[in-house]
């Protein structure tokens, strides 16, 4: 925010001496160590300056306001399901068919996959193009479960994804290494370093849960 200009200011804000907040300027230089890897050093304050600005409030409300006005081109929904979910079913429809392109990743077609022909829709009046990525259920990948109880449990898959179906992880893995892509070969890119930079060791072809896992439980750089 404009009160963290720099990571030294951000840190002086948030660390809490006497507390186990103490440790702050350590999380934080971890934190960004693990998004920036070798890029991030203490001469460039860890890539700090890559972090995204906050310049107003992005919440659920405000997305599906910015739809309703034009101002987003594409949005990518991940095991959402916002026609039903989202609390005004006109202004949500009507959002999403303002949209250049919609990216929905689930196990089946849900409504908001199928917005574009509900009932008393004219499919020939809305431009969005929609893409559904087949997902594979919890007992089909390994990863990580949370209960009603608030309960994490690490879990390994029973059986294969069928037929084409994927993975978030494999298929984030493979839409990040395409960004890194485009925008390393881009001339006319703006400000790619965020993202060409970026550290994605998730696996090549398929994601890796235990390195998900690592990086989150924490290691030493110097025995990784």
């Amino acid at each position: 925010a404009k009160t963290h200009p720099n990571l030294k200011t951000y840190l002086e804000k948030i660390t809490v001496k006497d507390s186990w907040m103490e440790n702050a300027p350590k999380f934080m230089v971890s934190l960004l160590k693990a998004w920036w890897g070798d890029k991030a050093t203490k001469e460039n304050d860890f890539c700090y300056d890559l972090l995204p600005k906050f310049s107003r409030p992005h919440s659920f409300m405000d997305m599906f306001d910015d739809l309703v006005e034009s101002k987003l081109k594409g949005l990518m929904v991940w095991g959402m399901n916002p026609v039903v979910s989202g609390p005004n079913y006109e202004k949500t429809v009507q959002g999403l068919g303002n949209l250049d392109w919609l990216l929905c990743v689930d196990l089946f077609e849900s409504e908001t996959a199928r917005f574009w022909k509900r009932p008393g829709a004219d499919p020939k009046q809305i431009k969005t193009e929609v893409f559904l990525l087949p997902a594979a259920s919890m007992v089909e990948k390994d990863g990580s479960a949370t209960n009603t109880s608030r309960l994490l449990q690490m879990r390994y898959k029973s059986v294969d994804p069928i037929a084409d179906c994927q993975d978030d992880g494999t298929m984030l893995l493979h839409l990040m290494k395409e960004l890194k892509r485009l925008y390393s070969t881009d001339p006319n890119a703006v400000f790619p370093d965020p993202i060409v930079n970026l550290t994605w060791d998730y696996g090549t072809e398929h994601y890796n849960s235990d390195a998900g896992f690592k990086e989150v439980n924490g290691w030493d750089v110097n025995t990784k």
